[in-house]
Formats: structure tokens, C-alpha cells, sequence
């Protein structure tokens, strides 16, 4: 009965979010609450069923904390000490670089994808989804693509 209790909280948490976060040792993986059946454990793994059919299996022993995000539209708004802003909207990176600033977007493996220090208004398409951390000025901040 409780188990039973557990569950129908938890989904009912989840009903404003799209996102299931789930932070191990070395990693994070984000999984569509849409694209989730069903999560089980056995003694080792927590065991992710997904709509296509697949699994992920997820050591127990290096989970540190699963949270509920809308981490698909992260952004770096604008402040009084930073001018420019990125952001993510219908799959693609929005970035304007105000006059003075120098924004530098890396990847997770620590490579700048893009570079800006002349005002500029672009909008990247052609990187891959994934977590991007962008630098202006001395101020950096991840975003999820």
C-alpha cells in the first residue's frame, strides 16, 4: 500500500516537468518523462524501460540524485552584469553577444563550438543535443540542448 502511495505521488509531481534527471558518480542522464514506461531495480542496477522498447541499466552504486527538470529550455538571461544571452527554443541554440562581451559556448569534452565578440545575433542548428556550458565574461552557466 504504500509503495502503491509512493507511486501516485511521484507521478503526480511529475505532471509539470518533461524531464527525469538522473546524477551518477561520473555521469547525467536526462530521459523524457514521455519516452518512460517503467522504472524497476534488481540487486545491482536501477533498470529504465523506455516507449521504444530499449532498457537502460543504471549501477544503484554510483546513483547520487534523481530529480524531476524542464531542463529542455535552459537559458542565460540577461543581467545587469552580463548583457548577452543563449538560449534553447525549438531545438536550436539562440545567442545574441552584446557590444564588449566575448561569448564562448563549449561542448563536454571542454571544445569551444562557437565563439562571438562582436555584437552578433546567430542561431545554431547544427550542433547535436546536449549539455553545452557558455562563458561571458566571467560568468558561465550549462545549458541543455
Amino acid at each position: 500500500m504504500t509503495l502503491l502511495a509512493l507511486v501516485y505521488c511521484v507521478s503526480g509531481f511529475s505532471d509539470n516537468y518533461q524531464y527525469l534527471t538522473i546524477c551518477q558518480t561520473n555521469d547525467e542522464t536526462q530521459l523524457e518523462l514521455s519516452q518512460i514506461q517503467k522504472i524497476t531495480f534488481d540487486s545491482s542496477d536501477m533498470i529504465v524501460s523506455l516507449a521504444n522498447g530499449s532498457q537502460q541499466r543504471l549501477p544503484l552504486s554510483s546513483l547520487q540524485k534523481m530529480f524531476f527538470s524542464n531542463g529542455g529550455v535552459n537559458a542565460i538571461s540577461s543581467t545587469k552584469d552580463n548583457k548577452s544571452s543563449v538560449m534553447v527554443k525549438d531545438g536550436k541554440l539562440h545567442v545574441e553577444v552584446a557590444e564588449g562581451e566575448h561569448l564562448i559556448i563549449y561542448n563536454m569534452k571542454g571544445e569551444a563550438v562557437f565563439s562571438a565578440s562582436q555584437p552578433t545575433v546567430s542561431v545554431i542548428d547544427n550542433l547535436p543535443k546536449g549539455i553545452y556550458i557558455v562563458k561571458t565574461g566571467n560568468k558561465s552557466q550549462k545549458i541543455i540542448k
